[in-house]
């Protein structure tokens, strides 16, 4: 292959399987959690090839539906939980993109980490000062054997609010911008590659869906949700099937929320079903359905290989997105030393 077309900055990423996932192999197994197929999951951005030479809003992620709410949460674990780790175990397993829902309370001094905590219904006793920011900054201070987790970048998806008043809005934005500061990626910055992004400080997207927002959490992140109660795996897929037809605003982040529940109103655990839709390998390349998405939001992210899947499938965007550049090169040259020449590539 011309080097032209491979993406620069690590190796390339393991991907062994050349079929479709068989759900009786124990590594796609449901309940647990598996085997990654990547051993660099907590640096996989700088550990393996790919992610530099895209934009973020063109990286395939692997993201956590309702992050916050887990199994080790202090709380009496109900069917509002949708993982089984606290969010940093979740980002060093390679999640690059959690889901957040905040509730204010108030009667809490400000100051006191529990004044802001996760929920979904109820609180999960997480909070966003020590689960969230303090998880990502111990994170990006860790010692790994391959990668740099100070150059990963990390979407933090604030994405509703329960009892917010004006200036909860604005304690809150203060507290994420007191702890990343010049890590926060700019306006200016969302069209830069992220090898780019390499060369300054910015390495944190903040989304914040509230018309209350500061101005460097300008990001718009459009989640792409059924929105029903319980639904079949079929309806969902026919679901993703849709938004996999219609084209994302180029300069925008968009999630598929991979999520269902039960008849009895648990979150449902389908990630063998996930991985036989999003299994990526360098046979299928950029026709494989994961190529249709950019950040999968998912409940019991860490039981599933699609982590590896986007992974690997990030290093295909990255190469097939490079072969479009050095063709529109070679059509720019040709037309400027050759205009009638043009016609051959149109």
């Amino acid at each position: 292959m011309d080097d032209v077309l491979v993406p620069r900055g690590g190796d390339s990423p393991a991907m062994t399987l050349t079929t479709p996932p068989d759900p009786s192999d124990p590594n796609q197994r449901s309940g647990t959690e598996i085997t990654a197929i990547n051993e660099h999951r907590g640096t996989w951005m700088t550990a393996y090839a790919g992610a530099g030479d895209l934009r973020v809003v063109d990286l395939i992620l692997p993201g956590s539906h309702d992050a916050g709410m887990d199994k080790d949460a202090p709380y009496t674990n109900s069917y509002e939980t949708t993982q089984d780790k606290s969010p940093w175990y979740q980002i060093m397993s390679g999640i690059r993109a959690l889901d957040l829902r905040i509730e204010f309370f108030f009667g809490y001094a400000v100051n006191d980490p529990r004044r802001f905590q996760i929920f979904h219904d109820l609180s999960s006793g997480r909070t966003v000062r020590g689960d969230i920011l303090q998880a990502v900054t111990n994170w990006r201070n860790g010692t790994f054997p391959k990668g740099d987790p100070k150059n990963e970048i990390i979407i933090l998806d604030f994405h509703q609010f329960k009892n917010f008043t004006d200036e909860a809005h604005y304690e809150l934005m203060k507290l994420i911008k007191d702890y990343f500061g010049d890590l926060i990626i700019r306006p200016e910055q969302r069209n830069l590659y992220v090898r780019e992004l390499w060369g300054g400080t910015g390495r944190v997207v903040v989304a914040y869906h509230d018309v209350i927002r500061d101005d460097e959490f300008f990001w718009d992140l459009e989640q792409k949700y059924e929105g029903s109660g319980y639904i079949s795996t079929e309806r969902l897929k026919g679901f993703m099937d849709e938004v996999a037809r219609t084209s994302k605003p180029d300069s925008e982040l968009q999630s598929i929320q991979c999520h269902k529940i039960t008849k009895v109103g648990q979150p449902d655990d389908f990630q063998d079903q996930i991985g036989r839709w999003f299994y990526s390998n360098d046979d299928v390349g950029f026709n494989a359905y994961i190529q249709k998405f950019h950040i999968i939001n998912t409940d019991w992210s860490t039981r599933g290989a699609y982590i590896d899947y986007c992974i690997h499938a990030t290093w295909i965007r990255a190469k097939s997105y490079a072969a479009v550049r050095t063709s529109l090169w070679t059509i720019l040259a040709v037309s400027k030393y050759h205009p009638c020449k043009l016609r051959l590539f149109t």
